[in-house]
């Protein structure tokens, strides 16, 4: 260690001790004070929960199509709904199965059944039971 960096850290010592307080500085003495360094920075989260987006327009549209083929063109073009972070919380928000471990390809699939599929099933037992 050069003498100028010697000279750098204990100016960082100094300025250290004089923001103690009057009881760290005693604890300090007693040498029972743990150096801490400076507080991390905390990152932002990153992923799923980093934005709150507006998925209801997503929703509404998806609803309005009678063919899954559709609605997963729909799907994979939609700028809200282009990562894998921003379709699985659309998949949870939804209620549909989805897990993290799903690719692209999974998580608009498992969406657009749960969107379309469920509701054209329900479409169709509707209209088997009114016939009876």
């Amino acid at each position: 260690m050069k003498r100028d960096e010697f000279l750098q850290v204990l100016k960082v010592v100094v300025k250290m001790v004089e923001e103690m307080s009057d009881e760290d500085f005693r604890v300090f003495k007693r040498g029972r004070l743990r150096w801490v360094g400076p507080k991390k920075k905390i990152r932002p989260e990153q992923g799923a929960g980093a934005e709150a987006v507006d998925y209801s327009k997503v929703i509404a549209t998806l609803n309005e199509f009678n063919d899954e083929s559709e609605a997963l063109s729909y799907l994979a073009s939609c700028p809200e709904a282009k990562t894998n972070a921003q379709l699985w919380q659309l998949g949870r928000l939804l209620g549909a199965h989805v897990t993290k471990r799903m690719v692209k390809a999974e998580l608009q699939q498992a969406i657009v059944r749960y969107c379309v599929g469920r509701r054209l099933q329900s479409e169709t037992i509707s209209r088997v039971t009114r016939h009876r």
